[in-house]
């Protein structure tokens, strides 16, 4: 499953994704690949739950402190 990334190209945004073999890409104008330097960061995009997992593991980690503490 590709992960994709915002990024701006051409004065406009583009969501980089990254393909099975890790190379970098964004779809162009044209409906074809562009291919980008791999160092380019991916983001999870806005459909991932990672951010939401991270989220709520800090939270939890924050309220077994705040019981341990008060405990």
């Amino acid at each position: 499953m590709a992960t994709t990334s915002a990024t701006r190209t051409d004065r406009r945004e583009v969501r980089i994704k990254a393909g099975p073999r890790g190379g970098r890409y964004y779809i162009n104008k044209n409906g074809g690949k562009t291919y980008v330097d791999r160092s380019t960061p991916v983001d999870q995009g806005e459909g991932s739950i990672a951010p939401w997992i991270i989220s709520l593991a800090a939270l939890v980690g924050l309220v077994v402190g705040l019981f341990n503490m008060a405990g």
